[in-house]
């Protein structure tokens, strides 16, 4: 099981409005946001989200901490090790939390800086450019490309970007593309 933490207010609804669906694409979810559980899919649960408002302070083998725009580190919390984190260039809180810690993260937004950046979207369809090498929870690394992704409904850039870093680090193929 995948586990993926997200971390920032929980009235910040952006990013639990397109992850657990575009996860339930590729197996089942588990979704924990501190007051109810659900869950979705018909397959096994894959994936394993929690939503905190702080770091969580638990270890973790390996996951993803994505950070929402929301983030706002309490002092004293440091970045739990074996989480990759993910998170939007111009979310300067995560930024300056992340800046000297020695961990390689994957930033996402529109500048050519980004290993994450949109190149295009519309309606229906974004391109997402990936312009650096990352590596998977599972150790595989992915080289730059450009991948597909099929909207069944209008998605911001920050929620399509944040749920195909989750996807590629996830280990879901990408070569046709994804959709959610």
């Amino acid at each position: 099981m995948i586990t993926i933490f997200t971390c920032g207010k929980i009235s910040d609804r952006s990013i639990r409005q397109v992850l657990p669906d575009a996860l339930a694409a590729y197996g089942g979810v588990q979704y924990f946001n501190g007051t109810e559980l659900f869950r979705l899919g018909a397959q096994p649960p894959q994936f394993l989200v929690y939503e905190w408002e702080t770091l969580p302070q638990e270890s973790c083998t390996k996951g993803i901490l994505l950070f929402k725009n929301s983030f706002s580190p309490l002092p004293g919390h440091c970045l739990p090790q074996g989480l990759l984190p993910v998170f939007e260039a111009r979310n300067i809180a995560a930024s300056s939390f992340l800046r000297g810690t020695g961990v390689v993260a994957i930033a996402c937004g529109t500048s050519p800086r980004d290993t994450l950046s949109l190149s295009s979207l519309d309606y229906n369809s974004a391109m997402v450019s990936l312009q650096r090498c990352i590596t998977t929870l599972d150790g595989h690394v992915i080289e730059p490309g450009d991948i597909s992704v099929s909207l069944q409904r209008s998605r911001s850039p920050h929620q399509i970007l944040a749920a195909v870093s989750v996807l590629l680090l996830a280990g879901i193929p990408w070569e046709d593309g994804y959709a959610f």
